[in-house]
Order: structure tokens, then C-alpha cells, then sequence
């Protein structure tokens, strides 16, 4: 039976606050597509973010571009979806789940001239804002504090109107979405993939770094294919799981994943 491995991207593939791709990840995943071995994104990153940030690094480390058909890649928590067919990218995303266009006009000039947050330009469904990033303390915690009043700020202006909207915090972001969409729909569309490529046997490992990423874990799990989760956030996981969880205290972030990696 072959493991399959689920990654997000931010606080998993990357340092959340440097926002730069772990050298040691993005090999372990050429290898695995190498190896013929499928790998999924699942993210709420935008597809441009990732071929320009994530992509262009694993495909450099390829043996042969075919080897991008084993990739499977979750942009938006789903709603954006791309594969590869002989190595050429096709897309799909879900019109149906865009925010409207006056509430995304409203959130640009909420934020307009901020200089902690920014409005993501490059998402096709969800809308996000997000910290600057950076290593100084003092300017980390800035931002933080102006997305924490950017979030109340959406619940009282945004959410009463819309109620088919939700918020979903990250350390670096707030991301503004339709209640439908999760890290789960990111996993039903990934074993769609698998299903239509002939795979039903197989065991999976996934990594997450925030308490929503364990849907990803709950959907391999409820379609009766053995899953192990990694977990490695900072906020302790809320409860136990009917699947293997395991936390990495030794290490937060990229840095846990490519510990845990290393021992395989």
C-alpha cells in the first residue's frame, strides 16, 4: 500500500510569518512525484501565490515535467482546484462561492492605507487580509492587533447582511468565505482526483498547523482509508481523534514538518 501525503501550505510548507517555502519540504515533495507518489496542496493560498512561490521550486527539482500529473493542488479551501495532464496546469473554480464584488469594494476601502495588512488580490473566490509578515516582534504584533480590529470590524459591517459568509482567522490572515467551503471540500475534490486515476488502496499523512486543518484528516478518515494527522500549530488540538494524531513539541511550523519528514 502507498502513503500518500496531504500538505497545507502556510505554517506547514512555509514559516508563517517569513512566508518562504522550507528547501527541505520542496524536495521531499519533488521526490515523492518522482517516485510517482501523489502529493496534495491543500491551501487557502491563491493559485498565482502558489506557481509563483511553491511551484516553480518543486517543478525545477523534477526528473521529468510528467511527473506533475501525481500533484494535485487545493487553492481557496477548494473552491480553486488545479491538475496536470502531461505536465500542463488545468483549472477549475467555483464561480458559485465568489464573494460579490460590493462586499470586496467595501473591504478594500476599509483597509486602504493601512500599512500592517493588505488586501489579497490574486484569490478568485474567497477574499483575504492579510499581516505583512516579517521577524521584528514589535511590528509582528502591530499587525496582528490591526487584522484583530479588521475581524471585528467584518462582524459588524460585513456578516449581519451576509449571512452565508463566515470569517476563518489564521495567525496571518482573515480570510472571508462562504460557510460551505473548508479544508474538507479541499479533501472530497483530492480523493475525486485519486478515484478517476484508479486508486483505492492507499494510506495517507497529513500536515496542519491550525485547528480547521483537521478537516483534512476527517474526510480521508470518513471514506475508510487509513490517515495519520500531523499537527504542527502552537494551539493544542481541541479534543481526540478516531484517527492518529500526532503534535510535534519539539519544534513549530515547517520546521516540525521536516522533523517529522526526516524520520521517515
Amino acid at each position: 500500500m502507498n502513503t500518500y501525503f496531504i500538505f497545507d501550505i502556510d505554517g506547514v510548507i512555509t514559516d508563517p510569518m517569513l512566508k518562504i517555502p522550507n528547501p527541505y519540504i520542496i524536495s521531499f515533495i519533488a521526490n515523492q512525484l518522482n517516485n510517482k507518489h501523489y502529493v496534495a496542496l491543500e491551501t487557502g493560498r491563491s493559485l498565482m501565490w502558489i506557481g509563483e512561490r511553491i511551484l516553480k521550486l518543486i517543478q525545477s527539482q523534477l526528473e521529468d515535467i510528467n511527473n506533475l500529473d501525481y500533484l494535485f493542488i487545493s487553492c481557496e479551501k477548494g473552491s480553486v482546484t488545479a491538475i496536470f495532464v502531461n505536465g500542463l496546469i488545468k483549472t477549475n473554480v467555483d464561480t458559485s462561492v465568489s464573494i460579490p464584488q460590493d462586499i470586496q469594494d467595501k473591504i478594500k476601502q476599509q483597509i486602504a492605507g493601512k500599512k500592517e495588512i493588505f488586501f489579497d488580490p490574486d484569490k478568485q473566490t474567497m477574499v483575504s487580509v492579510e499581516i505583512i509578515g516579517g521577524t521584528d516582534p514589535k511590528q509582528l504584533e502591530g499587525q496582528k492587533e490591526a487584522l484583530s480590529q479588521f475581524e471585528i470590524w467584518v462582524n459588524e459591517n460585513i456578516l449581519p447582511a451576509s449571512p452565508q459568509l463566515k470569517i476563518d482567522k489564521t495567525p496571518i490572515s482573515v480570510d472571508i468565505q462562504y460557510k460551505e467551503i473548508s479544508k474538507k471540500t479541499a479533501s472530497k475534490k483530492f480523493l475525486e482526483f485519486l478515484q478517476n486515476k484508479n486508486i483505492t488502496n492507499a494510506s495517507f499523512i497529513a500536515f496542519g498547523d491550525t485547528l480547521p486543518d483537521i478537516d483534512i484528516a476527517e474526510v480521508i478518515y470518513e471514506n475508510k482509508f487509513p490517515i495519520t494527522f500531523v499537527y504542527v500549530g502552537e494551539t493544542p488540538l481541541e479534543r481526540q481523534y478516531p484517527f492518529q494524531t500526532i503534535s510535534i513539541k519539539t519544534n513549530t511550523y515547517d520546521k516540525a514538518v521536516e522533523e517529522y519528514l526526516k524520520t521517515i
